[in-house]
């Protein structure tokens, strides 16, 4: 089954390139020292190698209401998403990653990036953080931690 779920968006969000906005409205879970950018939920490799945790990212989003896939390249095992907020419907951006990391056994693990921002406003009342836990935990569930 193929990840992208429309013809939007085709470009990906530069997420190695992320150096973080001037608002409050983002939150961010990656490996320490990954990105440009400190993250508020440090995350570590996984069992998985990154294609199995893109496929468990993509499901992730598919199962979260009032959200959809807008661009996916399985190459460099990167999703962009879109969720609408339950109750105003504001659209919020998820740029997820599954970073390929080599182990000292030789084989590939793969580390969770997500970054969800808020599109509008300053203040985002914690949404994308809750969000980021939600969809972190349930990458783990759908890939087996």
């Amino acid at each position: 089954m193929p990840l992208d779920d429309s013809s939007l968006a085709p470009e990906l969000f530069d997420l190695p390139a992320f150096s973080g906005d001037r608002k409050p409205g983002w939150c961010l879970a990656a490996p320490e020292g990954a990105l440009r950018v400190r993250p508020h939920i440090p995350t570590g490799p996984l069992q998985a190698g990154p294609d199995r945790l893109l496929a468990a990212m993509a499901r992730c989003v598919r199962a979260q209401p009032r959200s959809r896939i807008l661009a996916a390249d399985t190459t460099l095992y990167r999703i962009d998403a879109i969720q609408r907020t339950r109750i105003c419907r504001f659209t919020d951006d998820i740029s997820l990653w599954a970073m390929p990391v080599p182990m000292p056994d030789g084989r590939i693990a793969a580390a969770p990036v997500i970054l969800s921002r808020s599109r509008i406003g300053r203040w985002d009342m914690g949404t994308n953080r809750r969000r980021v836990e939600c969809w972190l935990a349930a990458m783990l569930g759908f890939c087996g931690g």
